[in-house]
């Protein structure tokens, strides 16, 4: 269903970390800008990070009261100035009962937060929460229905309900949300059908579509996008090229991936920016740091009223030894970024970072940390 890529003039996204020195940002991969580049169209801002999950209290409460204060504290400036701030949370807010979940099979996890962490998450700028996930069900219905109603009742916007769009309105911009997963309680990545559906229904009504996926294999072998049915753990997890491009196709402004807890590479693809996957932002006592999962990006975009691309930045970011995340100096998300977004299936034009940089000495040592993580292969091959 994917078709060429069309041209239009194009709009330079940069990868950042603010204190890069006073050259600024470096310019990186372009993409579509608006033919009419009115600076008069009002644009929104939006920051987008992946998997969260601030410790469980199932099967007993091990969270200390004074890591909470630290949760975001290390991104805290990141987050701040968007008009929206999107994360994806993988577990449920409640305050009791039991996991639906078998983890003594040792392949299923279950995740549950207390009620009052809603107010932490809004605290830290998040208005817009992702359950389209396979952890959002963790404690089966009554779970479910009480994080609708922490995330409602602090004013935040939850995605991922089946057939259902979300909205939110940004100064007179109505902006839409659909979440999707690879599992039958959500949207599903494989019914490309309901995707085309979905999208028209929301362009009714909203200026703006922004398309959340939960899919693809986990893990740092699955660093790399493919054209075709992942499967992981005997589930199949969807093609997600062929999901991520038919959203787009269909009319949506920006699709954000997340669900194989690593980064993976970015596209433009008809002059709109596609994330296949954020990997994770907050893991507390609950996703591994190990190799590839040792770093992250938080994602700041700017689109103008029309859904054209302004402005587009990654933040590094790694991991601490309680798994919360802060800003990376070696800056190694970007690279790897950089070397993902390269490899085919995926269509840019130009790079994430300009080079030659193999002198440089952040490079340097994100090369030897490929090295020792295993990682080299996945983006040469």
């Amino acid at each position: 269903m994917t078709k060429g890529v069309s041209r239009l003039p194009t709009l330079a996204i940069v990868l950042a970390a603010g204190f890069l020195g006073a050259a600024g940002p470096v310019q990186a991969m372009e993409c579509g800008a608006s033919p009419s580049f009115a600076p008069s169209r009002e644009t929104i801002t939006i920051k987008a990070v992946g998997d969260i999950v601030l410790g469980s209290t199932w099967p007993k409460d091990r969270i200390p009261v004074d890591v909470e204060p630290r949760f975001f504290a290390g991104v805290a400036k990141q987050l701040s100035g968007g008009d929206i701030v999107f994360g994806n949370l993988e577990g449920a807010l409640t305050d009791g009962g039991e996991t639906t979940k078998d983890p003594s099979r040792g392949t299923q996890y279950a995740f549950r937060m207390p009620t009052r962490y809603a107010g932490i998450l809004r605290d830290a700028g998040f208005n817009v929460l992702g359950l389209a996930n396979n952890h959002s069900s963790d404690f089966g219905p009554a779970g479910l229905k009480d994080t609708l109603d922490a995330i409602e009742s602090h004013g935040m916007v939850a995605v991922g309900m089946q057939d259902e769009i979300a909205y939110q309105e940004i100064r007179g911009i109505k902006v839409a949300w659909i979440g999707f997963s690879y599992l039958g309680m959500h949207n599903s990545i494989h019914d490309l059908n309901a995707l085309v559906r979905l999208v028209a229904r929301a362009k009714q009504s909203a200026r703006l579509v922004i398309v959340t996926f939960h899919g693809g294999a986990e893990g740092s072998d699955a660093l790399r996008v493919r054209d075709e049915e992942e499967k992981y753990l005997g589930e199949n997890r969807g093609n997600l090229v062929r999901f991520a491009r038919t959203a787009v196709e269909s009319g949506a402004d920006l699709v954000l991936g997340h669900g194989p807890h690593v980064l993976r590479g970015v596209e433009c693809y008809w002059q709109k920016l596609i994330v296949y996957s954020l990997g994770n932002f907050v893991g507390y006592q609950a996703f591994s740091t190990k190799r590839a999962a040792a770093i992250s990006a938080i994602l700041d975009v700017t689109l103008d009223e029309d859904g054209w691309l302004r402005r587009a930045e990654f933040h590094p970011v790694r991991f601490t030894g309680e798994h919360l995340p802060e800003i990376d100096r070696r800056r190694r998300a970007l690279y790897l970024l950089n070397d993902l977004s390269q490899r085919p299936p995926l269509q840019i034009e130009g790079k994430l970072l300009p080079g030659p940089f193999e002198g440089d000495a952040d490079y340097l040592a994100y090369r030897r940390w490929l090295k020792a993580a295993d990682l080299e292969s996945q983006v040469t091959e």
